[in-house]
């Protein structure tokens, strides 16, 4: 498996893959601190969503950042210093039952307040408020998932430019400046904003999706 960006979330998702098992290779253009989108990113990390799954995705995601079992430093990366959240009109029609999933989901200290709220005036308007939510640093967390990658036996390159990927029934080769890698599956978390690192190829499977590469 080749992850192509060292980002936080090609981060994280090569991390996860190789904590199950998956043998990975992280690809990466730029020197360790200079993941731009990662490193300007406001970090903010909370449970509550006015869509139900991304709440229970969210919810999730939040207990792997308060665990400090998940990071090799051994703290929690949250600065938990709470989110209040006040959904537009239409967006929640039950802050309360929002609320009530997140405390379901082990939030226990979530609630609904029309009132001031973690120092914030709320002029009667409902709003969520997790005391739990915060911020991390995403670059320090993208550096601990790729600590993660390596304690799991994967590999991290940076400096390669990718130039080319090629695809076909099974496989798929990745091209950059240096080295060519072989993979069966490619991940491509180049960010939202950056284009494909390569035109379709006979064979290849590239398609754009609102500005994202992706390919199968």
């Amino acid at each position: 498996m080749v992850v192509v960006g060292a980002g936080i979330v090609g981060a994280g998702t090569a991390a996860e893959l190789a904590r199950g098992g998956r043998r990975v290779v992280v690809l990466d253009r730029g020197h360790p601190t200079s993941r731009i989108a990662t490193t300007l990113s406001g970090g903010m990390v909370r449970a509550y969503d006015p869509d139900p799954k991304i709440r229970a995705w969210a919810a999730e995601s939040l207990h792997t950042y308060l665990d400090p079992s998940r990071w090799p430093s051994g703290e929690s990366e949250v600065r938990a210093v709470g989110s209040v959240t006040m959904p537009s009109t239409g967006d929640e029609p039950d802050p309360a039952a929002a609320a009530a999933d997140l405390v379901a989901a082990g939030f226990r200290d979530t609630h609904v307040r029309d009132s001031n709220a973690l120092g914030v005036a709320l002029a009667g308007a409902g709003a969520v408020v997790e005391p739990s939510a915060g911020y991390v640093e995403p670059a320090d967390v993208a550096a601990q998932w790729l600590t993660r990658v390596r304690e799991n036996g994967g590999e991290v390159h940076h400096g390669l430019t990718v130039t080319e990927l090629l695809t076909g029934p099974g496989a798929a080769t990745v091209r950059t400046d240096q080295v060519s890698v072989e993979a069966g599956n490619v991940v491509v978390a180049t960010g939202a904003w950056q284009p494909p690192p390569s035109s379709p190829k006979a064979g290849g499977c590239w398609s754009r999706d609102g500005g994202r590469g992706r390919s199968r």
